[in-house]
């Protein structure tokens, strides 16, 4: 529908045509009506008067005057002229062709003189003309067809946040719907979101023309993500196939006393849960055991028992025991390794040398006989020197008891003996 522009208000009046500010009013009823609308307000402005803006239009149904109308017949009749001098034009090219062929076939002929030919010659041209003028009809036809035949208008809607169901229901026998889909997370699932033509383009529609075509995108919702049960998947893994989603990741790396580093410990939100598209899916990530730096106890002069508990009390294990002459008392700690407050992690060893006494001194081996293996060795470490090799024999004394040694008792400890070789009762 048409409309055009009835009255112009300023402060609640109507102003004529001829008011200052306002002149030729009826050109607004131009394509240029917005640069007259500002002229009118800007006029008003420099007057001091207030600018209602909501009322500052009054519009009407606009009928096209008879002068109009005439105008309109006249370009419709104008084209139809053109037309038909245009197709009067081709039938005569078509007409003058055809003759001068037959002309020129006539005076290939003319020496032949044969009625017959003749005859044939003319058939040919009558035939000729009647194809001519059927196929000039035709096209003729076909071509002012289209300005004769009724037809409907049909103005596209604007379909743009509806349901595209109740778009099929209420405009399916007015046009033909081509579809695409595609993810928003403005719009629900199943409303138009785009259209090709825009609202308000204006489609011919004749009798026996096909409807005319739509193009609609409509939505698909939000894009939603079912997160993947990915505990104990490498990070590398899990990040390959949340990227091939288009998912957002956040990366929390913490130590686990159970999974192995470079592993995921968990994910928030976890399996199976449903994310939206633009939300953040957090992975945790191992860093492995955490590892506690333990400094090493100082152990000099400790007894052999008391540095045994400074190693364990610490989560540290005990490494090797060896035993050396000294100017210190027997059974106390010379030496360590590593040294004093190096930063071990939990579990590492440390071993550490016990005084055995000075064996250049008047000792003399003891009498091990009747002891037990503990008993001796503790008896020997306490003149410089350990167990030796240890032979099992059959003897009626106690089953685990010492029967025999070597060296013997009471032989002085010099140099060379640095060891006493224990026969056990079996």
């Amino acid at each position: 529908m048409r409309f055009r522009i009835s009255k112009i208000y300023l402060n609640d009046r109507a102003l004529p045509s001829g008011a200052t500010g306002a002149r030729t009013h009826k050109r607004l009823r131009a394509h240029r009506s917005d640069y007259y609308r500002e002229a009118i307000v800007k006029s008003a402005a420099r007057a001091g008067e207030e600018i209602r803006f909501s009322s500052l239009f009054e519009f009407a149904e606009l009928e096209a005057p008879p002068k109009q109308k005439k105008r309109r017949l006249k370009k419709a009749f104008k084209k139809i002229a053109d037309l038909a001098v245009g197709v009067g034009v081709l039938i005569l090219k078509i007409f003058l062709a055809i003759g001068k062929a037959v002309a020129g076939l006539l005076k290939r002929l003319a020496p032949l003189s044969r009625p017959r030919s003749i005859s044939m010659l003319f058939g040919a041209l009558c035939a000729a003309i009647v194809v001519s003028l059927v196929s000039a009809f035709a096209l003729g036809s076909a071509l002012l067809a289209r300005y004769f035949l009724p037809y409907e208008e049909f103005v596209i809607p604007e379909l743009v946040g509806q349901s595209f169901d109740n778009v099929e229901e209420l405009y399916s026998d007015r046009a033909d719907f081509s579809v695409t889909y595609d993810y928003s997370s403005e719009h629900a699932e199943g409303t138009v979101i785009g259209q090709y033509p825009s609202s308000g383009v204006v489609k011919k529609q004749y009798a026996a023309s096909p409807l005319p075509n739509i193009s609609l995108k409509v939505s698909l919702g939000t894009k939603t993500y079912q997160v993947e049960d990915l505990v104990g998947k490498s990070e590398r893994e899990a990040l390959i196939t949340l990227r091939e989603n288009e998912v957002i990741t956040k990366i929390i790396r913490e130590h686990s006393e159970t999974v192995e580093a470079g592993r995921i410990i968990s994910t928030v939100p976890s399996a199976p849960a449903q994310i939206r598209e633009g939300e953040i899916l957090t992975l945790h990530v191992s860093l492995g055991k955490k590892i506690t730096s333990i400094p090493v106890p100082d152990l000099y002069n400790l007894t052999e028992s008391g540095a045994i508990s400074a190693i364990t009390d610490r989560a540290l294990s005990v490494g090797d025991i060896s035993y050396e002459a000294s100017a210190l008392p027997a059974g106390r700690v010379i030496s360590q390794s590593p040294a004093p407050f190096t930063e071990l992690t939990e579990g590492e060893k440390v071993s550490f040398t016990v005084s055995a006494g000075d064996r250049f001194s008047s000792h003399l081996i003891p009498d091990l006989y009747g002891m037990t293996v503990e008993q001796a060795s503790a008896k020997l470490r306490e003149v410089g020197i350990v167990v030796g090799s240890i032979y099992s024999v059959s003897s009626g004394a106690p089953s685990g008891t010492v029967v025999a040694q070597s060296p013997i008792p009471s032989s002085p400890i010099v140099s060379s003996i640095t060891s006493v070789d224990l026969y056990i009762s079996s």
